[in-house]
């Protein structure tokens, strides 16, 4: 069968985003009088953003209006900025650890252009504050810090935000003690003996059957940003890439992983079989293997609904679906 050369395919994010929630009347001005407080005991945890640093507080971050800059946030005994100079597309905060809400306002001279994207890729929140924002409190949740090592994070034990001022002159962020407990990142779940599933929103799930694990593991579903195949011709990805951790885990029964695809691209009436997994790991680095498929059939009888396709799969890695060109547009 023809082969194609190595090539890198790139996936679109897919992952359903989170926004920010708008802080309500009552718990504004209950926040207003906790930061208040804590100020006047010298005891807030506050990063003034701004385009222009003035007077002598040391907890300013100098950014550059218009240019995107990524904030590292990592854990450690005590509150510090480590680096106040966004201009460069990079800033750095210390923050203590444990578990903290994270609070933005936007302030100063608006415009009604102003504007602050915000991004974040472990919990996969997105949101763009805008003048409609103005002068309240918008929450991110509660977080922890460190980041634990085997949630798989990317960013290691720190938490990465992108964010994209536009025509802003300045912003605080705010952080305050949590009691709550912080709930897993859209796909990762701790599964254990009894089974359970991992669910990466927009993406796809993971049903892991009881008796698959002997002990607790957290688990993650990561969806890939691009792969290196070299994949026949006759066959064309049609999900989006991801990866599971922890990688070559093996599990004592069979897993079930769903991933979504788009069904207008097939012609109708097409067959189950055309359709199947591909995965890669330590144990076949050098090429892709194909894994089990299950045609998942509804009530009335219409293949592949709601739009996923099933695979037994035994061990974690990368998978993703492909198709034979044949049965499509």
């Amino acid at each position: 069968m023809p082969q194609e050369i190595p090539q890198q395919v790139q996936f679109s994010d897919q992952v359903t985003k989170t926004p920010l929630t708008r802080v309500g009347a009552a718990e504004q001005a209950q926040l207003n009088h906790r930061i208040h407080a804590l100020e006047n005991k010298g005891e807030h945890l506050r990063a003034l953003f701004t385009t222009q640093v003035s007077g002598n507080d040391r907890a300013q971050i100098l950014f550059a209006d218009h240019t995107p800059f990524q904030l590292r946030l990592s854990a450690g005994a005590h509150f510090a900025i480590l680096d106040a100079d966004a201009r460069d597309g990079q800033a750095s905060i210390q923050l203590p650890e444990g578990v903290l809400n994270t609070y933005f306002r936007l302030q100063g001279k608006k415009q009604n252009s102003s504007q602050l994207a915000i991004e974040e890729g472990l919990y996969h929140v997105k949101d763009v504050l805008n003048r409609t924002h103005w002068g309240h409190w918008m929450q991110w949740g509660a977080r922890l810090l460190p980041i634990p090592q085997d949630w798989h994070n990317d960013g290691g034990e720190s938490l990465v935000l992108q964010l994209q001022p536009t025509d802003l002159a300045s912003f605080q962020m705010v952080w305050l003690a949590a009691s709550e407990t912080v709930p897993f990142p859209p796909g990762v779940n701790e599964i254990g003996p009894e089974g359970g599933v991992v669910v990466l929103p927009g993406v796809g799930k993971l049903e892991i059957p009881e008796g698959a694990l002997d002990n607790p593991t957290v688990i993650r579903m990561e969806q890939k940003k691009e792969v290196e195949h070299s994949l026949p011709t006759s066959l064309k990805i049609i999900s989006q890439a991801i990866e599971i951790y922890p990688r070559n885990q093996e599990l004592k029964k069979d897993a079930v992983l769903k991933l979504n695809y788009d069904p207008k691209q097939f012609k109708d009436n097409h067959s189950p079989t055309g359709v199947f997994y591909m995965f890669k790991n330590d144990k076949n680095p050098e090429g892709w293997g194909r894994g089990a498929s299950i045609a998942e059939i509804n009530p009335s009888g219409v293949l592949f609904l709601p739009y996923v396709h099933s695979a037994s799969i035994k061990t974690f890695s990368i998978w993703f679906v492909v198709s034979l060109k044949s049965i499509m547009y």
